[in-house]
């Protein structure tokens, strides 16, 4: 017969095989003691002094308050490491990594990232990324990145259009802009003026195509698309602008919240009440902007996007998936406090 100490090494080597062979990867529970113990035949003393074993060794860490046995994301386990490329300062981006991480680590890879290189640090970050040879890439919001890479390359929302046959995750955002067109005009607006960032990105155009598709849908164009940068004109001053331009308006809608939010700044300077005199809305709900005013827009969740991605990258590297993948992800609409409906009579901003 057995003894104990036998069973629990037993325990211990049929688990740390599970692990290590990814049946069950970092994050994920394995089985309860009461579980280990019915299917071992022993008592669930011994199966505790198993995972107990696997504690100590750092495979896999308690949780308290009923929260089971965890997977640990031990290096020593890691099948492999993906490298991210990406741009971009506002909170969108940091929520994307920590779901780029999330998803990395369920899978059992690392993941490190470059972020905003230059023309000069991108020639020398793609050298370093060759001698890391890793498993594969995450390029997100970079308007170019070889194609002729020995590892599969993700590319996450911004597609450059010289690609084709590409892997790629992007927001729909050609719904998200439909979502805040339908919006708009169920409160009445029928003059409204379309703020963007520029007229290259694509998750930009979409936005904006989407957008005045169902105002087209509805016999209404439109009053103008503006471009909005601080580099040519500060908020005021284009707000200003916005104002004397269009006294006709009744709703801007932005491609960003953090234009929308500069907008509203210097629309409560010249007096203009939002969304009594005017409606405003954004996009992407950035954490920054909606803890100061719940502004109407659009929710692109980007940490579950993040962590999908990452998940699909690890489905190419892992043959499970067969490239080339477009996958597109769901939006949300976010009511606000900056959409009202059309006021009764029309105030000319002068």
């Amino acid at each position: 017969m057995e003894t104990g100490k036998s069973k629990t090494a037993v325990i211990a080597e049929w688990l740390t095989k599970e692990i290590t062979e990814g049946r069950f990867r970092p994050g994920e529970k394995i089985p309860s003691e009461y579980e280990l113990a019915e299917q071992f035949s022993v008592n669930k003393k011994t199966a505790n002094k198993a995972v107990s074993e696997l504690v100590i060794r750092k495979l896999v860490e308690r949780r308290r308050g009923g929260g089971g046995s965890i997977v640990c994301g031990n290096p020593a386990l890691l099948k492999g490491k993906f490298a991210v490329f990406m741009s971009g300062k506002i909170s969108y981006y940091s929520n994307l990594l920590h779901g780029f991480q999330e998803g990395a680590f369920r899978r059992g890879y690392d993941l490190y990232f470059y972020s905003s290189p230059d023309v000069t640090d991108f020639t020398l970050a793609l050298n370093r990324l060759k001698a890391e040879d890793p498993s594969g890439v995450i390029v997100t919001h970079l308007q170019e990145f070889p194609a002729d890479m020995p590892f599969p390359v993700l590319w996450v929302n911004n597609v450059p259009s010289n690609l084709r046959d590409c892997n790629q995750v992007r927001h729909n955002n050609r719904a998200g802009g439909r979502m805040l067109a339908e919006h708009l005009i169920g409160l009445g607006h029928r003059r409204i003026v379309y703020v963007a960032q520029n007229n290259v990105e694509q998750p930009l155009l979409e936005r904006c195509r989407g957008f005045r598709e169902v105002l087209r849908e509805e016999g209404i164009e439109v009053l103008s698309v503006e471009l909005f940068s601080n580099e040519s004109l500060n908020a005021r001053e284009f707000t200003d602008r916005l104002l004397r331009r269009f006294p006709e308006m009744t709703a801007i809608a932005c491609d960003g919240d953090h234009i929308a939010m500069s907008i509203l700044l210097a629309l409560r300077e010249f007096g203009v009440r939002v969304p009594e005199d005017l409606s405003l809305t954004g996009f992407s709900c950035l954490p920054e902007v909606q803890s100061l005013v719940r502004i109407t827009s659009v929710d692109e969740r980007p940490r579950r996007m993040g962590a999908y991605a990452a998940e699909l990258l690890a489905d190419l590297v892992e043959g499970r998936t067969a490239a080339p993948v477009c996958e597109i992800f769901d939006v949300e609409f976010s009511a606000g406090r900056t959409t009202g409906p059309v006021r009764e009579k029309t105030r000319l901003f002068l």
